[in-house]
């Protein structure tokens, strides 16, 4: 099964305190994700060094109202082939593997990690999703159907 992401941002993707309404800015990366002929925006925020807020409905809110809609994820952690993400709506189950494909993208593309396998964590289900090493950082090769 093949997953295809387009990262539609420019780096460094800055977003403003006033854009997302906390008293810190992040970096926001727009990636559009194709899985089964169906192409999702995600928005990828990474808050470091904060964490995400609590409550990430309103940061999702004010996100879509700058960006349009998306599936907001933000990271909680990320290390070396591994990030546990947070989101503020959880897609139907055989979308949520586009979250997976959308974080393996950033990494790969933004965060120099050179990892075989990527492992993206959803902390509001438990789920886990293992995308192996793409050479092109844009297509995304799964082993079984999801």
């Amino acid at each position: 099964m093949l997953i295809t992401t387009n990262i539609k941002t420019e780096s460094p993707g800055l977003v403003q305190p006033d854009v997302l309404g906390l008293p810190y800015g992040a970096q926001v990366v727009a990636v559009e994700v194709t899985h089964r002929g169906i192409a999702q925006p995600h928005l990828i925020v990474n808050f470091f060094p904060n964490r995400p807020p609590t409550d990430l409905a309103d940061v999702a809110r004010r996100l879509r109202a700058e960006f349009g809609s998306a599936v907001v994820v933000a990271f909680e952690s990320d290390k070396q082939g591994f990030a546990r993400v947070a989101i503020d709506d959880v897609p139907k189950p055989e979308l949520r593997v586009c979250i997976a494909a959308a974080v393996a993208a950033v990494k790969r593309n933004w965060g120099w990690d050179e990892s075989e396998i990527f492992t993206t964590e959803i902390a509001q289900t438990g789920e886990s999703f293992s995308l192996p090493w793409s050479t092109d950082g844009r297509t995304w090769h799964l082993d079984e159907p999801v």
